[in-house]
């Protein structure tokens, strides 16, 4: 298995990014290869103005910042929602076991194919 890390945290000391590592550390005991993304600060962000409606259809969106796991299908695209990594350090959780409005803190691996298709599973982390 590969496995891409991307931190949505650009912040030298991101808790975000530690948590990919550590991720990582277990992809890479369990055999798989992880590669953490490091180039996001050099990609621009998006500018609907700058669209001009000639590229490709986009067929996967990815959220975490609603809190709750759900993958759904709306205008053809893929919409994966896998919960915020850092949902408990700032709120103690719904049963005061970190969890945020019903996810278990933990990650996402996402799978994608080259006709479009995509897969998302949330892992929550073991105590």
């Amino acid at each position: 298995m590969r496995v891409l890390g991307i931190s949505g945290s650009l912040r030298r000391d991101s808790h975000n990014t530690k948590l990919l590592r550590a991720a990582g550390e277990l992809v890479e005991e369990r055999g798989g290869r992880f590669e953490l993304f490091d180039g996001l600060k050099a990609i621009p962000p998006y500018d609907e103005d700058d669209d001009l409606g000639n590229g490709p259809a986009p067929v996967v969106a990815l959220s975490g910042h609603i809190h709750i796991q759900s993958s759904e299908t709306l205008w053809n695209i893929k919409f994966h929602c896998n919960g915020a990594l850092s949902g408990s350090w700032w709120e103690p959780g719904d049963a005061g076991d970190g969890s945020y409005k019903r996810t278990p803190a933990g990650y996402a691996l996402l799978r994608l194919w080259p006709d479009g298709r995509s897969e998302s599973n949330y892992l929550p982390l073991t105590a």
